[in-house]
């Protein structure tokens, strides 16, 4: 499969999951990926599975719709859950080490240190929903 048969692949399944066009990436840019909701509800019952979903199963059945239902639906739960907190992330990233924070309190106060360090990190990434 050339790599823009694997995007279109990737786009048609998060279409029909989502109901629009979204490109969620692959697990470098999102950790989320089917497999985890697999493990989650199945646990000891299969021998591998990979991010799409595809299950090899102990007993050797085929993955029945009921129980693709119910990963493609944790899935997208698992997904939304992880995208709304991208303000998070970003936050994460912007904060100053928690060191120099440290330094910051002591040398101006702990009003000093919100006013000045953090709610312009918050201001620039609010909670979203």
């Amino acid at each position: 499969m050339t790599a823009e048969e694997q995007d279109k692949k990737f786009k048609d399944e998060y279409k029909r999951l989502f109901g629009i066009d979204i490109d969620i990436g692959d697990v470098s840019d999102n950790p989320v990926q089917k497999d985890l909701a697999v493990k989650e509800f199945y646990k000891g019952e299969y021998i591998s599975c990979d991010g799409w979903g595809n299950v090899v199963w102990k007993d050797g059945h085929e993955t029945t719709k009921e129980e693709k239902k119910k990963i493609d639906d944790r899935f997208v739960e698992m997904y939304l859950d992880w995208n709304n907190k991208q303000y998070q992330r970003d936050r994460a990233k912007a904060y100053p080490p928690l060191e120099k924070q440290l330094e910051y309190i002591g040398d101006h106060g702990l009003e000093a240190w919100q006013e000045n360090l953090i709610n312009p990190i918050k201001e620039k990434f609010p909670k979203s929903g």
